[in-house]
């Protein structure tokens, strides 16, 4: 959701006017009314109504309608018949996702606002995935070029070989899957890893436009930090479970570093059950705090003022192209970032390439704890200098990076890669034109 809220706000200074077709009454897991304020005034916006299958579990369950549901994130120990129900169903019945059943209305709507739109090109961008099948039906139907916008892969997701798929199911993922990368004027993604899997799959090249930060997010100034406190932002099912900085705390703590026990942990958003239950297991579960989930303005807010911030990848496939979004506003906030994942994946060369932290995998606990250790010395030799200058930007070694380094980052800003989509948008209207 962030990477085109965000884009449709610069896109208008490009050249380009962005029209934002969307459902009028989707099943949100979370929401934020704060983000309206980044929607421009003039923003043109078409909605259509839909129908989805969680408005049936819900019922079924009996869950109200605030309440949140994801089919891969349990808040109880035993998920119970419903949720394994529903996984079902997800997995075999609404292909590609529950969204299926909006293709058909939608693409007739879209259809028909296009005879009075002159549209120069369209993108669908997923997941949902079903948005691509309504990308390229509308697509077909008025001639336009079409971009297939991939946030996160399809079949190369973490968790689609945890679904309780039929081989018949899982040859028409990978048949819709095909269809699109062939039939889409141009296929973009948003790591370079994720890109190069993309095009094995589909034979042609598939461009890399990354997620990023909003630059007025991030206004110059210090912000004191809350010493010993790790944040986390964002959902965390259970392959992105952080059992090696458990395990390393406890350790630590076992071998008497003194400082480990003012160590706490803040989790923000939809958490896992086993996430909590797994810091509890190795004696550290009463420095390890699960919150609900906040508006992102108060989550930025709360990313500055932090003295360490953790972001964690999934296990399993497509681990290595996984870039999270919350990374870059992580490593815009100028504090320092465990990233938890491959050490050659494509995150890992993001904080390494800024010097924006340290990097370990999800099974390197004597890095882990080395990076602790390093950044708990340099947090109590700091201290006291600190609480006099508050200066707090400069605790210890992981700052962010040098100044050259996070000029270069601003490369990521989200006006920038909306800059860069425009290119792209004007090469294929060209290309279209001749």
């Amino acid at each position: 959701m962030q990477r085109w809220l965000r884009m449709a706000k610069y896109f208008e200074e490009f050249g380009w006017d962005l029209v934002v077709f969307t459902p009028q009454n989707p099943e949100k897991p979370v929401v934020d009314n704060s983000l309206f304020s980044q929607v421009r005034a003039s923003q043109r916006i078409v909605k259509h109504p839909i129908w989805e299958p969680y408005m049936a579990y819900r019922f079924i369950a009996g869950r109200k309608q605030e309440s949140r549901f994801s089919a891969f994130i349990n808040e109880k120990k035993n998920p119970g018949f419903a949720q394994s129900l529903a996984l079902q169903l997800r997995a075999n019945v609404f292909i590609p996702d529950p969204r299926r059943l909006w293709v058909r209305p939608a693409s007739r709507r879209l259809i028909a606002e296009l005879m009075s739109l002159e549209a120069d090109a369209l993108i669908s961008t997923g997941p949902p995935h079903s948005m691509h099948l309504i990308g390229m039906k509308v697509a077909k139907n008025r001639s336009l070029p079409w971009i297939a916008d991939f946030r996160d892969p399809w079949t190369g997701i973490h968790y689609f070989s945890k679904l309780p798929l039929t081989r018949v199911a899982r040859a028409l993922h990978k048949r819709l899957e095909r269809r699109v990368l062939c039939d889409a004027s141009k296929v973009v993604t948003v790591s370079t890893t994720w890109a190069k899997e993309l095009s094995d799959l589909s034979g042609r090249p598939v461009s890399v436009i990354p997620n990023g930060y909003d630059h007025s997010d991030f206004p110059p100034g210090v912000n004191a930090v809350e010493p010993f406190l790790i944040r986390y932002f964002g959902s965390m099912v259970p392959t992105r479970n952080p059992r090696v900085l458990w395990q390393a705390l406890a350790e630590l703590k076992s071998e008497g570093h003194v400082l480990v026990p003012e160590v706490r942990v803040e989790l923000y958003g939809s958490i896992d059950r086993s996430v909590v239950d797994s810091a509890a297991d190795f004696g550290v579960g009463a420095q390890v705090t699960k919150k609900d989930y906040i508006p992102n303005a108060e989550a930025l807010k709360l990313m500055k003022k932090s003295d360490l911030l953790l972001v964690t990848i999934n296990q399993g496939p497509g681990a290595r192209g996984m870039i999270p979004g919350k990374l870059y506003e992580c490593m815009a906030s100028k504090r320092p970032v465990l990233l938890l994942g491959p050490a050659d994946g494509d995150a890992a060369v993001l904080v390494q390439k800024f010097d924006a932290g340290w990097v370990a995998d999800h099974q390197d606990v004597k890095k882990v704890k080395q990076g602790l250790a390093d950044w708990l010395t340099g947090r109590a030799s700091k201290w006291d200098e600190e609480q006099k200058s508050n200066m707090s930007n400069q605790a210890y070694r992981f700052t962010g990076g040098t100044e050259q380094s996070q000029i270069a980052f601003k490369s990521y800003s989200r006006r920038e890669l909306a800059r860069n989509y425009c290119s792209l948008l004007d090469e294929l209207h060209e290309n279209t034109q001749v």
